[in-house]
């Protein structure tokens, strides 16, 4: 049973711990209304992911729920590549055969390599997010990096 706490009225309620990443899931809610700005449908929008490890500045990727919304946007129909500093190969995992050996995208080539969006799933700190800003496209940010940092957030859809 969950632990309780008193909320001020006497009475007694459940406190649910807030699962690290599960939020993330929700990201499947504002996605499409990016898509429809930038295609017709989720079939073979180019999506880069940005960010695939469990959790912020680390390479661990035990239970990534970015690797659970990689394999989701890729079932729906989208090419999802990644970019992750501390994660350069996906290495192998018990749960996700498929996704094992992809490479991630070096930061440079972003830009020009014609992306339809960036989602980002995990805010690593070795991220230039300025350039990802400037690069124009449609960015959902996750995390709210792109605020807490101060950038302008004319392309980004908080999620």
């Amino acid at each position: 049973m969950p632990p309780t706490r008193n909320c001020g009225t006497g009475a007694r309620t459940r406190v649910l711990r807030r699962l690290p990443g599960v939020g993330i899931f929700r990201t499947l809610y504002y996605i499409p209304a990016v898509v429809s700005q930038v295609a017709v449908s989720m079939v073979w929008i180019w999506i880069l992911l940005l960010g695939i490890a469990y959790k912020k500045n680390i390479s661990d990727m035990r239970e990534s729920p970015a690797v659970r919304l990689m394999e989701l946007l890729r079932e729906q129909g989208a090419v999802v590549d990644y970019h992750d500093p501390h994660v350069p190969v996906i290495p192998k995992m018990r749960k996700h055969p498929d996704l094992v050996g992809i490479a991630s995208v070096p930061v440079e080539s972003i830009a020009g390599a014609g992306y339809d969006a960036i989602l980002i799933a995990t805010d690593h700190d070795a991220v230039d997010y300025a350039h990802l800003i400037e690069t124009g496209l449609p960015i959902i940010d996750t995390r709210n990096v792109i605020a807490r940092r101060g950038l302008p957030m004319a392309n980004v859809y908080k999620a």
